[in-house]
């Protein structure tokens, strides 16, 4: 039987600042790997500033959005983790969620938004005494400084299917970068095109990948 796994990694630890970034950035991929597990960790209700935070159950479209895919677990952090020092976020991860995990997943430091870097910087002190490979994922905001060296190619039908459940994050479908526009380029260049390869999502690895 083929092997459909990300990277070969049995099970993947994806940590996601807010309701939306995970799915927005690198749900492809999970759609398209069914024999890899990931364990999904939403750090936030949503931004402090988004009005949509207070009035909508922005959780409850994280859940629609991953309606009936097997090989996702959800879990939401119950404090505000925006204003929690990163060493209580790293002890909680590490007593309730962190266990047979292979790979981390987390945005990049090379990005716009202050909490994504801060989620960042929780990688490598998860992995400092454990053999755990650590990638970053791109997302809307990530700097031009980001550039990736792995590459999903998303067949049509996992890319359609993709686009299709994020409409489950209807507080933010009035958001620019919700557009379909916007969706399309997010996951297109030129480069990637000329190769033959019409929709991608993008990571970057640092260092050695552990197997």
């Amino acid at each position: 039987m083929q092997n459909n796994k990300f990277l070969n990694f049995d099970n993947v630890l994806g940590l996601s600042p807010h309701p939306d970034d995970i799915e927005y950035g690198i749900s492809g991929t999970i759609l398209k790997y069914q024999d890899t597990h990931f364990d999904l960790v939403c750090m936030t209700k949503g931004g402090h500033c988004d009005q949509t935070t207070n009035s909508t159950d922005r959780h409850q479209e994280m859940r629609n959005f991953w309606k009936d895919v097997k090989n996702v677990t959800l879990h939401f952090i119950n404090f505000d983790a925006i204003d929690s020092g990163e060493d209580y976020i790293i002890n909680y991860l590490e007593k309730t969620i962190l266990k047979n995990h292979q790979l981390i997943l987390t945005p990049s430091k090379f990005d716009n938004h202050f909490f994504h870097k801060k989620i960042n910087n929780l990688g490598p002190a998860l992995c400092r005494i454990r053999p755990i490979s650590l990638i970053e994922y791109f997302t809307p905001s990530s700097s031009p400084e980001w550039i990736p060296n792995i590459i999903v190619n998303l067949e049509e039908e996992i890319y359609n299917e993709k686009k299709n459940r994020l409409n489950s994050f209807v507080s933010q479908l009035d958001k620019t970068y919700f557009s379909n526009f916007c969706i399309d380029s997010f996951h297109s260049s030129l480069d990637f095109t000329k190769k033959g390869l019409h929709w991608v999502e993008k990571f970057r690895s640092f260092g050695v990948i552990l197997k």
